[in-house]
């Protein structure tokens, strides 16, 4: 028994033939064209054309980097004046100020901490008050 020292699709490969579909040419030919001539006026057109197509797009650019732009600054903005929030909650409350804290829950007991505070101080001033009047 001979072994061909070929790869199977080698040994495949070599019995292939090509395959002709009769009343078909074998070679595709593709036809050749000129180009067109276009008179000056034509060119001149055309040239118009293109530029006004270039001018739009240009402004198209122009006014999407500018949107682009008001839109980071407005979230800069907006992220500064956040920033400027936390730092003065934190500084008034004498707590720390995490905006990532859910719902703000620890913003909210920490007020009320304050609250409970100020009633504290009002009621005992208002203790004295009404001890010294009787």
């Amino acid at each position: 028994m001979n072994i061909s020292s070929q790869s199977a699709y080698q040994h495949l490969a070599q019995y292939q033939q090509p395959v002709a579909i009769p009343g078909k040419p074998d070679l595709i030919t593709i036809p050749e064209f000129e180009k067109p001539e276009l008179s000056p006026e034509n060119r001149l057109k055309l040239q118009d054309r293109i530029a006004e197509k270039i001018d739009d797009v240009k402004t198209g650019l122009q006014e999407q980097r500018d949107a682009l732009r008001e839109l980071t600054v407005g979230y800069i903005g907006t992220q500064s004046k956040k920033t400027q929030w936390e730092i003065y909650m934190s500084v008034t409350t004498e707590a720390d100020m995490d905006s990532d804290a859910p719902s703000g829950i620890e913003f909210y007991q920490t007020l009320r901490d304050i609250q409970k505070q100020n009633n504290v101080v009002k009621a005992y001033a208002a203790y004295q008050e009404n001890a010294l009047e009787a």
